[in-house]
């Protein structure tokens, strides 16, 4: 992603606010502002966006761009996601720490194209689920790198 962005060194922890903006994971303010600032700019973009699972199916919902949309198509994402991960830390100001990492992405894949009209993905739980300990999250995203405009937690079991 950091490649894709035009960004060669990546702080970590990394926050991209939806998809628009980089700010150090570490700066609350910061990260505060960029997510108002975003919220105002993708106000006309915004998409509504459901995902609910019976533990076999998970069914993603994307509803249909407004009139007034800036929106070209999109993608949409399902992020497997572990709760809290604790790691210690091998360099950098945080040296010989251990940090936990909450709500960690272990995988990002594409799983379908929106058209600015409403759309429905359904995937096999299985085939996404690798461990009881996930969740899922799903993210539209203006074509493949471009601003998120609609994100959800998957609802129900994922198993």
């Amino acid at each position: 992603m950091s490649v894709a962005r035009g960004r060669v060194r990546v702080s970590t922890p990394q926050v991209i606010v939806n998809g628009l903006t980089h700010v150090v994971g570490s700066r609350k303010d910061e990260i505060d502002r960029a997510l108002a600032e975003t919220a105002a700019k993708l106000e006309k973009d915004r998409v509504s966006l459901s995902a609910q699972s019976d533990g076999k199916t998970i069914t993603i919902e994307a509803g249909a761009a407004r009139s007034d949309s800036q929106m070209n198509g999109g993608t949409i994402w399902l992020a497997v996601v572990q709760p809290s991960v604790e790691v210690e830390i091998r360099r950098g100001e945080n040296h010989g720490k251990k940090v936990t990492y909450v709500n960690v992405v272990r995988e990002l894949t594409p799983v379908g194209m929106w058209s600015d009209k409403p759309t429905r993905v359904e995937l096999q739980a299985s085939a996404v689920m690798s461990s009881e300990s996930q969740r899922c999250a799903v993210l539209l995203q203006q074509g493949t790198v471009g601003a998120i405009v609609a994100a959800t937690w998957v609802i129900g079991p994922t198993h």
